[in-house]
C-alpha cells in the first residue's frame, strides 16, 4: 500500500502493521514533519502534486515524481524507542520512584525484622517466666533440719515414728524437697536408707505447694525399725 506526505509530498509504501501501530501518525523520512498517512492510504501509487501545484505548473518545469520510499516512514513510536535506546548508551536508565520504592521496601524489611525478634524474645520469657520469677528456682541446699525426734510407733510394731521440721532459708519460694533418711551403726556404716517425696512426709499435700521462704515447716513420716545396729539418723533434702 502507499500513502503521500501531505508536507513535501513524497510517496512511501508502507503496509497496514505500520499504519495501526501508529494510530495513522506517520513522520516523513524526507522533510521530518508528522502527517495523517490514513488520509492518503491507497492500493494505488498517488500523483506526486496536489491540484493546486498542477494549476502553477504550466510557469514551471515538469518535476520528476518523487521515488517510492520504502524504509524512510517514522513512525512517533519507533522514534520514541531509538531516543530510549540512544539514551540508554549515554548514560544510566533513571525511573523515577526506584529509590523510594527501594527504601519502602528495605524500612518494610527492617520492620518485620524487629517484630520478628520481639516475637521471638516474647517467646521466650513466657517459656522461662518461671524461672525468671523464681518460681521452679530449686536449692536443696538452703533448706535445713531445725529438729527432728525419733521415737517407737505408739500403736504400729516394728515401726518408728519421725517429727521433724524444716525450713527454706533460700531468699525466694521453692518446691517441696525429696527427703532421704539415713541410718548407720556406731561406726557410721549404712544400716538402712530411705527417700520420701513430698506426699509421704506432708499431710494434705499438693503438686502446686512451694516452701515457703524463711518459713519452718512440721513433717513427719514412718519407717520400719532397723533395730539396734542403727544408732545414728541423718537427714538429707534432694
Amino acid at each position: 500500500m502507499f500513502t503521500q506526505c501531505e508536507h513535501c509530498k513524497a510517496i512511501f509504501e508502507i503496509n497496514m502493521r505500520e499504519v495501526t501501530i501508529a494510530k495513522g501518525m506517520l513522520r516523513c523520512g524526507e522533510c521530518h514533519q508528522v502527517f495523517n498517512g490514513s488520509k492518503t492510504l491507497s492500493t494505488n501509487m498517488p500523483e506526486p502534486y496536489s491540484d493546486k501545484s498542477l494549476e502553477s505548473a504550466e510557469n514551471q518545469e515538469p518535476k520528476k515524481p518523487e521515488a517510492i520510499r520504502h524504509t524512510d516512514i517514522i513512525t512517533d513510536n519507533n522514534k520514541k524507542d531509538s531516543t530510549n535506546k540512544a539514551s540508554e548508551k549515554e548514560k544510566p536508565r533513571v525511573i523515577k520512584g526506584i529509590e523510594k520504592d527501594s527504601d519502602g521496601v528495605r524500612l518494610r524489611l527492617k520492620t518485620t525484622a524487629v517484630l520478628l525478634s520481639l516475637l521471638l524474645i516474647t517467646q521466650v520469657l513466657y517459656h522461662y517466666k518461671d524461672e525468671i520469677l523464681g518460681v521452679n528456682r530449686y536449692e536443696p541446699d538452703k533448706i535445713h533440719m531445725v529438729n527432728h525426734n525419733v521415737f517407737t510407733h505408739p500403736i504400729e510394731k516394728g515401726v518408728l515414728l519421725i517429727s521433724a521440721s524444716m525450713e527454706n532459708e533460700a531468699d525466694f519460694d521453692q518446691k517441696y524437697p525429696i527427703l532421704e533418711v539415713r541410718l548407720t551403726d556406731s561406726q557410721s556404716k549404712l544400716v538402712a536408707l530411705r527417700r520420701f517425696m513430698p506426699n509421704e512426709y506432708l499431710e494434705n499435700y499438693i503438686e502446686s505447694m512451694l516452701l515457703k521462704k524463711n518459713l519452718v515447716t512440721n513433717l513427719k513420716l514412718k519407717i520400719k525399725d532397723p533395730g539396734s545396729k542403727a544408732t545414728r539418723f541423718q537427714f538429707n533434702f534432694l
